[in-house]
């Protein structure tokens, strides 16, 4: 590998015009701040400080590299845990998960006695007409007022209600698909934090790209202006440089705000603003989804899919529904024990009343205006609504663990063909660096194999994050994602 050393004079961001200087905004978005002047941007730009300076793309690539993954910060097991405590959605989930979960225990008291105790009092004043049957004698007060009191317990047991089990084994199909509903909270949790955490990771490398790209093509500029007015290079070689710094400001304006919006997304999930995110290491591994074959992927997530099962138990839970509403039509029948007093006080003969029944009550539905037989039909529309969502709900499952599996596999040979892609793209660039200080190349070629190197670099970088969400993914849709999948890729971090 050639490496050329010159003694020139080096120009530094002092050195140049007035109008130059404009063209390098300090008030953008996340703009002026410590981090932006990473080594690597450093060593990029230094090749265009002199017409014949020329550095190895190696060692750019090496110290972005040692900058990107340097020092700590906040990582995406610690997220999870925040997630776990703030995360809206998820409460959401649990919420209903611990109220559905109530209904076997609600569907089991109606199978058990019922007790009742009542209690009443009234008063009623009577007057009575002298000299008549029944009346009081001479001399008597014909004015009475009677104090009722009376007490009543009940006691029914249900011997025979074939809508009351049936509610209690529907109930606990609910139940059921409450647990498997939350555990799917719990692994779409995962992958929203996934998505959402090497979001910003990729918005990060996007922004110090472009940031890198942006001071490198102003050097180039500058550059490409002095030749020109030296007549070394004609005007379209300035004039292609100028445009490309003029897009990269844009593209620096467009990278800092991706950056901000990706982590107003992460906070929506952990509930506070992150700091520092950790970095996906460089000895990463990228290895290739286990079994390698879509189908027994496929096999898995019809099997286990968590979406699928609680779709199974909604077709049950609606077929259970028609029977029960069906059940209208059937005898019910209770045991009961009644004990009545009746205490009554005041006026002329004070009695107090006691009885005991106990008994068998048969209930017979004879007409209730076809209610029973037009809810239950409508129920029979809602069971077969549920079996084919049940049907759409298994093809789609069927069709994203294909998808899944083949985006995972994809990845790892994509990482691989990048990462030879983005070395011919160095050394593309170191060519065209050499050809350049000694003549055989232009300005523009030196500008078009930089854009390949930068293109090469996010691609690399965008795919690495890539292939983590998809292996995710493909968990998710087997039904085998776990918070033990969060530890795994949290040791990737650094």
């Amino acid at each position: 590998m050639p490496h050329f050393h010159c003694a020139a004079t080096m120009t530094t961001m002092q050195d140049l015009p007035p109008r130059d200087l404009e063209r390098f905004p300090e008030s953008l978005p996340g703009g002026g701040s410590e981090d932006a002047h990473t080594p690597f941007i450093a060593l990029l730009v230094a090749p265009f400080i002199a017409p014949f300076a020329v550095l190895s793309a190696a060692l750019l690539i090496a110290a972005f590299a040692q900058a990107a993954v340097a020092g700590g910060g906040d990582g995406l097991a610690g997220l999870y845990e925040l997630a776990v405590e703030n995360d809206a959605r998820f409460h959401a989930s649990r919420a209903r998960y611990e109220a559905v979960v109530l209904n076997p225990a609600i569907s089991r008291s109606r199978l058990l006695p019922q007790i009742s105790l009542s209690a009443s009092r009234s008063r009623y004043p009577e007057r009575k007409i002298r000299g008549q049957a029944f009346n009081v004698r001479p001399g008597e007060s014909n004015e009475f007022t009677y104090n009722f009191h009376s007490y009543s317990l009940n006691v029914t047991q249900s011997l025979f209600n074939l809508e009351y089990y049936i509610e209690l084994k529907k109930s606990g199909s609910e139940a059921e698909r409450a647990r498997l509903d939350f555990e799917a909270a719990r692994q779409d949790l995962i992958v929203r934090l996934a998505e959402a955490y090497f979001g910003v990771l990729s918005a990060q490398d996007d922004l110090e790209f472009a940031r890198a790209e942006k001071e490198a093509l102003a050097r180039q500029l500058e550059q490409a202006q002095s030749r020109f007015e030296l007549g070394l290079d004609p005007i379209t070689g300035a004039r292609r440089a100028e445009a490309a710094y003029d897009l990269a400001v844009a593209d620096e304006i467009s990278a800092a705000n991706r950056l901000n919006v990706s982590r107003s997304v992460l906070r929506v999930i952990t509930g506070r603003a992150a700091g520092k995110l950790r970095r996906l290491d460089d000895a990463a591994p990228t290895v290739a989804p286990s079994p390698g074959n879509a189908a027994a992927w496929v096999e898995a997530a019809l099997d286990k899919n968590l979406r699928l099962l609680s779709q199974q138990l909604t077709a049950n839970i609606a077929a259970a529904e028609t029977e029960r509403l069906r059940a209208g039509h059937y005898p019910t029948l209770d045991l009961y024990a009644d004990r009545n007093e009746r205490d009554v006080r005041g006026g002329p003969s004070p009695q107090t009343v006691r009885d005991v029944e106990v008994g068998v009550r048969l209930n017979l539905p004879l007409f209730s205006g076809g209610n029973v037989r037009y809810r239950t039909r409508q129920a029979a529309h809602l069971h077969r609504e549920a079996m084919q969502q049940l049907e759409e709900t298994r093809r789609n499952t069927r069709q994203m663990a294909e998808e899944a599996y083949l985006n995972a596999a994809a990845d790892v040979s994509r990482v691989a063909a990048l990462a030879k892609a983005r070395e011919s793209a160095r050394v593309s660039y170191e060519s065209n660096q050499a050809g350049f200080a000694v003549g055989t190349r232009s300005s523009v070629d030196v500008l078009l194999a930089l854009e390949d190197l930068f293109d090469a670099e996010r691609d690399y970088s965008d795919t690495r994050h890539d292939y983590i969400l998809n292996t995710l993914r493909l968990k998710r849709v087997a039904g085998s994602l776990s918070p033990q999948d969060v530890q795994e890729v949290s040791r990737w971090l650094k």
